[in-house]
């Protein structure tokens, strides 16, 4: 493909895609400086091997500009998942990983079993990337904390209590059977499981157990020691690497013998609760800053990302780093 000429390319900030003979599009790329970011395609050396075949099978290019970075790299990963284009990274994996939520401002929150978070006020634990496993420690959630399992609008539509209330595992919020604030102490409980804080939450059962073991209210010690089996059944499986606690995604590389590897640990509440691996065939450590910009725009842009990602470097693009007009571009290492 001939360098166009830089007076036909915009400065603004946007996303480029390249096109072969038939019309397909075969990349595409964002940048925050349009102009700049094609034109150092067509510099005379320093191209990777990737680059070159990619602009061999180049016939044009178009340009699609946007008000800020941030619209090109969410636009960018909508086109990338639409075309998936034969010189792109692509993260194919459509998979929703499943969430807890739980929303604090019903005065008998609900834990249900989501696929995606929203900016609605509710509380979402996770993610977990077998639903299997999900459900199972949903299961034994609602075994060892009373908490209902209706819907609302079966809640507001029941005459008598369900068959969990009589299992001891639904106190008939339904009925007038129980008050907020003696259901929201259930609910803490659950929250700060699902948080990681399980240490004080068993040490406060094993009292709570004590006591009334000491009064003679063998039937309450016994609920709270089933509480007690469960929070530990729960935790046993989880890796503590944050002695503070908070929530983060740890991402690393790996190179395999015909391809490069990637992994990902999310760590809530302090503890690891689970991961995720992708592979890629025929990449080498040469793809991995592209591999880098494409994972985390492509896959952030369907779940909320945690406040920390724990990443293996900086995904520089490399013609931004060895440019010196460019130095304070963050581009999208299609290099």
């Amino acid at each position: 493909m001939q360098k166009p000429e830089p007076a036909s390319i915009p400065l603004s900030p946007g996303v480029y895609l390249y096109k072969d003979e038939r019309g397909r599009i075969i990349y595409v790329g964002k940048a925050r400086v349009l102009r700049r970011r094609v034109l150092s395609y067509f510099r005379p050396e320093g191209l990777p091997a990737k680059t070159k075949a990619m602009l061999s099978h180049a016939r044009s290019i178009d340009y699609l500009t946007t008000t800020t970075e941030k619209e090109a790299l969410l636009l960018e990963s909508s086109l990338i998942k639409k075309h998936r284009p034969r010189y792109n990274i692509v993260l194919r994996d459509d998979k929703q990983y499943v969430l807890f939520r739980l929303n604090p401002k019903h005065p008998f929150p609900r834990l249900e079993v989501v696929r995606q978070a929203r900016r609605d006020g509710a509380r979402y634990f996770g993610p977990f990337t077998s639903a299997l496993s999900a459900r199972e420690t949903w299961k034994l959630i609602h075994r060892a904390f009373a908490l209902r399992r209706c819907s609302d609008r079966a809640m507001k539509n029941r005459v008598r209590a369900c068959l969990y209330h009589f299992m001891g595992q639904c106190p008939a919020p339904c009925m007038d059977m129980v008050t907020p604030q003696e259901y929201n102490e259930n609910v803490r409980k659950v929250c700060d499981l699902l948080q990681g804080r399980a240490a004080p939450l068993l040490d406060s059962l094993r009292e709570a157990m004590d006591l009334a073991s000491e009064e003679l209210e063998f039937e309450k010690a016994a609920v709270l020691r089933d509480q007690i089996r469960a929070v530990e059944r729960t935790v046993e499986r989880q890796a503590a690497v944050l002695p503070g606690g908070g929530d983060m995604d740890a991402v690393g590389l790996y190179q395999a013998d015909k391809g490069l590897a990637l992994g990902i640990a999310f760590v809530r509440g302090g503890a690891v609760t689970d991961g995720r691996a992708f592979y890629w065939p025929g990449l080498t450590f040469e793809d991995a800053p592209e591999l880098l910009w494409s994972f985390v725009s492509q896959y952030y842009s369907q779940i909320t990302p945690p406040p920390r990602i724990l990443l293996p470097w900086l995904p520089l693009d490399i013609e931004s780093a060895d440019a010196p007009e460019a130095d304070e571009d963050m581009e999208d290492g299609a290099d």
